[in-house]
């Protein structure tokens, strides 16, 4: 929490996309944090925002293929029509 506060004072434009890119990576890096926690941390930050940002992010650079029924319930929650369809798309 504290460090999405710093980012969100740094870069608050662009602070949920950033957290959800590192979130994201941290994914693909076979750390000691599960993908499950890595998505709640994501909708964490999704739900104190309401942005999209997060979501997509995260999806665009995590092992999203890696957990399909996860991912699929991840991008189901982005509520701009458009880019949860192009999401839903990507892990097909």
């Amino acid at each position: 929490a504290a460090t999405r506060e710093w980012l969100t004072r740094q870069a608050p434009d662009t602070a949920d996309r950033l957290m959800g890119e590192a979130l994201g990576s941290a994914s693909t890096e076979g750390g000691e944090v599960g993908y499950s926690k890595l998505v709640e941390l994501v909708l964490e930050v999704h739900a104190s925002s309401g942005n999209d940002d997060a979501l997509i992010a995260f999806l665009d650079r995590s092992d999203a293929s890696g957990h399909p029924e996860m991912s699929k319930q991840l991008a189901g929650k982005i509520t701009d029509p458009q880019r949860r369809e192009e999401a839903l798309e990507s892990l097909k």
